[in-house]
């Protein structure tokens, strides 16, 4: 659990001297937001936003008090497929003239095995704002001959589009939209 919390770091950086929270920041060079939508059974459609922001407010006396905020600009959205992208930046999807982000606050963190932890909070897209929960599990940790030692992880969970207010397109495209957020993080 602790090397879980440690490595949720990466993405972040000051020097850990003290057990009180510390506040990191996420580093997108190392970091990505990405996610998937079926397509009518046919392809799954693959994206990412590429201009985000986050913080991490760590505890590792007490993972539980820990806290995560992350906002994605919703005009950065992309999958590569400039028609897919008309649709997602259109008033059916993220309309980011009038939503200009999406936004993702942990504010309770639940310990769920040795290596995993739940992420509960909640998501923000077109102004709405639902309950969210998030899977994050450490996937490795080594030592880095250049950065010394290093942990990977990945956040896991699914979003129900409709549920705010993106519905267009359906049933061609799938209302679950699975999200995963990849890191490498330097550990303190």
């Amino acid at each position: 659990m602790k090397k879980l919390i440690a490595g949720l770091l990466l993405v972040l950086s000051p020097s850990l001297t003290v057990a009180e929270p510390m506040t990191y920041t996420v580093e997108p060079a190392f970091t990505t937001i990405a996610f998937d939508v079926d397509v009518g059974g046919m392809f799954t459609s693959h994206g990412e936003f590429h201009d985000f922001t986050g913080t991490l407010a760590l505890d590792l006396k007490h993972p539980e008090q820990s806290r995560v905020d992350v906002t994605a600009a919703a005009s950065s959205i992309g999958t590569g497929w400039s028609v897919a992208d008309g649709l997602l930046l259109s008033e059916d999807y993220f309309d980011p003239s009038h939503h200009p982000t999406v936004r993702f606050i942990a504010d309770r963190v639940e310990p769920s095995g040795a290596d995993t932890v739940i992420l509960h909070g909640s998501m923000t897209i077109r102004d709405i704002t639902l309950p969210q929960d998030f899977t994050a599990k450490l996937q490795d940790q080594r030592n880095d001959p250049a950065q010394g030692q290093v942990a990977s992880f990945v956040v896991t969970g699914t979003i129900d589009r409709d549920r705010y207010g993106m519905t267009a397109n359906h049933p061609l495209v799938a209302s679950t939209v699975a999200v995963t957020i990849t890191a490498r993080v330097r550990l303190l």
